[in-house]
């Protein structure tokens, strides 16, 4: 090989190496990844979805539904939700081993009783926790209905006594003034002078004005009692 011929190929090489130089400056520079860097990958994570529990009208419910849910979730049983009432649709709906004792033996207690027919659905279920509340002491469905008829029974008779009880009228104090200023001249009048004098005295009094206002009504009853004889 010539001289000439070697010195070409050793510029060849040159220039190839000076090629190759260049784009790995070029990759470093552009933050190519480098032999061992491992690559990471970000997944993204599923947040769970958050479901609101839908509210349900009570007065659309079902006597059976009611029941159930009573029995079901008990103290819980409020908010009444869509869940909730198909958790207690199952539960009607169940056959065999699968149904609840419970819920089979409170509803066969109220079904027969007309008073119970027609409570709201709000109150049924009031009804319904009060008798699970006490239910180790109503073994029996007689015990049960007895039970549900003595708890209404006494819802009613407080619902009488507080319509029964009339408000207390309220006292106008110039009416009751002008009342005792009528009866105590009506006793001078009548010739009961004496007895007038001895009313007004009772609150140290000379005149009507100068008793106080809590005891008008007092002078009055007095007044009443004098011309009574």
């Amino acid at each position: 090989m010539s001289l000439e011929t070697s010195l070409q190929q050793n510029n060849t090489l040159l220039e190839q190496q000076n090629v190759l130089l260049t784009q790995l400056v070029a990759a470093l520079s552009n933050n190519t990844l480098t032999p061992g860097t491992k690559p990471t990958c970000t997944q993204e994570i599923e947040k769970p979805a958050i479901t609101k529990a839908t509210p349900v009208n009570i007065d659309t419910i079902s006597f059976e539904i009611i029941v159930a849910l009573a029995v079901l979730f008990k103290d819980n049983v409020h908010p009444v939700t869509e869940d909730k009432v198909s958790a207690a649709n199952e539960v009607i709906n169940a056959v065999g081993h699968a149904r609840n004792g419970q819920v089979d033996a409170l509803d066969a207690a109220l079904q027969g009783l007309p008073e119970v027919k027609v409570l709201s659905n709000a109150r049924l279920i009031d009804l319904c926790l009060e008798m699970l509340a006490n239910w180790d002491d109503i073994p029996g469905i007689t015990e049960r209905r007895e039970f549900a008829l003595e708890l209404l029974s006494e819802g009613k008779a407080h619902t009488e006594v507080g319509n029964d009880e009339e408000p207390e009228p309220v006292i106008d104090p110039k009416a009751l003034l002008k009342e005792a200023e009528t009866l105590i001249l009506q006793l001078v009048k009548n010739g009961y002078r004496s007895e007038a004098v001895d009313i007004l005295a009772k609150f140290d009094a000379k005149k009507l004005g100068q008793v106080a206002e809590k005891h008008i009504p007092e002078v009055v009853a007095l007044a009443k009692a004098a011309m009574e004889g």
